[in-house]
């Protein structure tokens, strides 16, 4: 621990903490270093009166102050790093930066994680001495999880729950909402993937963490879908066989899990999504703790994949390779899915100190490192989002579609799905073709250059995908042309017969590198292996302009809605058409528009001053 600061002027001007919130503070250049030391002696006060308020025991109370002693080592070469970058950036910047990065790591780093929590920013004045220097920031951590604005709906246990488990599961939903306790959310997590096999199947919290800048907090969504049979029934499968498809892997066992907790794997057809966006599959709940040590559900939503390619129109490829992607894109993104899901998502071990014990062999973990790199993993309260923060969404997506790529090139996959021969040879085609046009005609909308910055988890990682493809030797070439229309065109070129070679090499070498960055908590090592693919330069810089001239609209699902009538439910389906969206989303609030609006507004109230445009 470094040498206590005495308060002197910090406690007028530097770095203030006041017992009414979580954690507030300014910041200013003078006191910035004296600042950061006493919030972290406050840091480690609090905690440390929550440990003995847990009665956590005395080995548990040891390996929490190491913890804490290796976390403000780290900090402290943070610092010295932030500081030589002050030199490029204006103070306010560098002071803004540095409170972004202490709060992150106050909410991650230690017991909490910060799906369920986000960072307000208020304005405030400087004190008059220092008006000339900077106007000083105070950011506050809040809960997001209950807005006041309006009472919850009564939940009845006996018409809204088919059995026992069910019941706690909500019931803790609703705890987690009312309080903003991530802990019960997390128990809630735990009764849902103890719910094997539910007809009706949903989920709903603070889940994906992909729009947030930092990568650290989650967005608000849940769902209502009902159990595909059969598809569930061919993924079931493909879980029994989960064990001797892992072991295909092109990674050392020591980076595989101990034991592979087999999940639940449905296919199901979502009746109602609530989210910026509908995914193909999810694999939940996303804390590691639980997915490491108790399992996991893997869910695909199987009415989304044709909905998301119905009238499809693909750019950049042949008349031969279209008419393939017609017939089995379908069918092989069913495949590409439930191996990304199963085995994607839920493969790979997270080499970490737990309770004071490593849980891997140090030796064996060493002898598949490259000379002279230093042996890194998790410490105690560390997870996969704390390190790797802004990559950590696009880093584990690329390495979930790697795992679906390699693993579909292997026949008795292709046979649990049904296909064999040369069918299921145009379905590994048609595949890592999908893959390739996602890289080209879908990634490069999601990147803005003004910023180097990728909007899009999945678009970056399959870009990724793309540029290691390239470097293959006669697999994959990208042709400018003339189109038909006499404009700029682009022609994907991939040769067929490279793809169980050539393709298999590159993927499983890259893969490999993403596993061991991820297994041993190496994010300096992964980073600059994300950034040298993921980089837009010349010709692809170039080329951007012309994807964007021939981008088709996004697409947007209308949902339906359901009803009780009697004994019976009735969905109503609506037009794919902007009239019909609007249709459905007005049907659904029909007569709770008073309250609704009354909520917003409140929200709207209480917020607005966060938000200046």
């Amino acid at each position: 621990m470094p040498e206590k600061v005495e308060d002197n002027s910090w406690k007028n001007s530097s770095l203030r903490r006041r017992n009414s919130d979580p954690v507030c503070y300014v910041t200013t250049d003078e006191d910035a270093d004296v600042g950061f030391m006493k919030l972290y002696e406050d840091t480690l006060q609090d905690l440390l009166q929550k440990v003995r308020k847990e009665d956590k025991t005395t080995n548990d109370l040891q390996g929490f102050l190491n913890h804490q002693q290796n976390y403000v080592d780290k900090l402290l070469k943070e610092i010295k790093h932030l500081k030589e970058e002050k030199q490029k950036m204006s103070f306010e910047l560098f002071a803004a930066k540095m409170e972004v990065e202490i709060l992150k790591k106050q909410q991650l780093c230690i017991y909490e994680r910060g799906y369920i929590t986000g960072l307000v920013q208020e304005l405030q004045k400087a004190s008059s001495e220092r008006a000339d220097i900077l106007s000083s920031y105070c950011d506050k951590v809040q809960s997001l999880a209950y807005q006041k604005s309006q009472p919850f709906v009564p939940y009845n246990n006996q018409t809204s729950a088919s059995n026992e488990t069910e019941v706690h599961m909500v019931e803790k939903y609703i705890e987690s909402f009312a309080t903003g306790s991530l802990d019960a959310h997390k128990d809630g997590s735990r009764f849902w993937i103890k719910n094997k096999g539910p007809i009706i199947e949903t989920y709903v919290g603070f889940i994906e963490t992909y729009r947030d800048p930092s990568g650290v907090r989650g967005e608000f969504e849940g769902f209502v879908a009902v159990v595909n049979k059969p598809m569930s029934a061919k993924f079931s499968v493909l879980v029994e066989k989960a064990e001797t498809l892992l072991k295909l892997l092109p990674w050392d066992q020591v980076l595989e899990k101990d034991t592979f907790l087999r999940p639940d794997f449905t296919s199901l057809d979502v009746v109602s999504f609530a989210g910026s966006g509908i995914p193909a599959g999810i694999n939940i709940p996303n804390y590691d703790e639980i997915r490491q040590n108790e399992g996991f559900k893997n869910v695909s939503l199987g009415n989304v994949i044709p909905a998301s390619y119905k009238d499809a129109k693909m750019p950049f490829v042949s008349s031969e390779d279209k008419a393939l992607m017609d017939k089995y894109r379908v069918e092989s993104f069913e495949v590409q899915v439930g191996l990304h899901e199963l085995l994607g998502h839920g493969s790979g071990k997270l080499l970490r100190r737990e309770k004071g014990e490593l849980n891997f062999d140090e030796a064996a973990v060493k002898n598949i490192l490259q000379a002279g790199e230093e042996l890194k993993y998790y410490e105690e309260g560390e997870t996969y989002d704390s390190v790797f923060t802004t990559i950590g969404s696009a880093y584990e997506e690329c390495r979930a579609e790697c795992v679906g790529l390699y693993l579909s090139l292997d026949k008795d996959v292709l046979r649990i799905f049904g296909h064999e021969g040369d069918e299921a040879e145009d379905v590994i085609y048609t595949n890592w073709l999908s893959m390739v046009f996602a890289g080209v005609a879908k990634a490069l909308e999601m990147y803005a250059p003004a910023t180097n910055a990728w909007l899009q988890a999945h678009s970056q990682a399959r870009y990724a995908i793309l540029q290691v493809m390239l470097e293959a030797d006669g697999l994959l070439r990208i042709e400018e042309r003339t189109g038909e229309d006499g404009n700029p065109d682009l022609l994907i070129k991939l040769e067929r017969s490279k793809i169980p070679t050539e393709g298999k090499r590159v993927i499983g070498d890259f893969l490999r590198k993403l596993q061991v960055f991820k297994a041993t908590a190496n994010v300096k090592g992964a980073k600059a292996l994300f950034d040298k693919y993921t980089e837009v330069k010349e010709p692809w810089s170039k080329w951007r302009d012309i994807v964007l001239a021939r981008r088709t609209p996004r697409k947007l699902f209308v949902q339906a809605n359901t009803e009780i009538s009697g004994e019976d439910i009735i969905l109503r389906n609506y037009e794919a058409s902007p009239s019909g969206l609007i249709k459905s989303w007005t049907d659904r609030f029909a007569g709770k528009e008073a309250s609704l609006y009354k909520a917003l507004t409140d929200i709207y109230n209480k917020d607005k001053d966060q938000f200046k445009f």
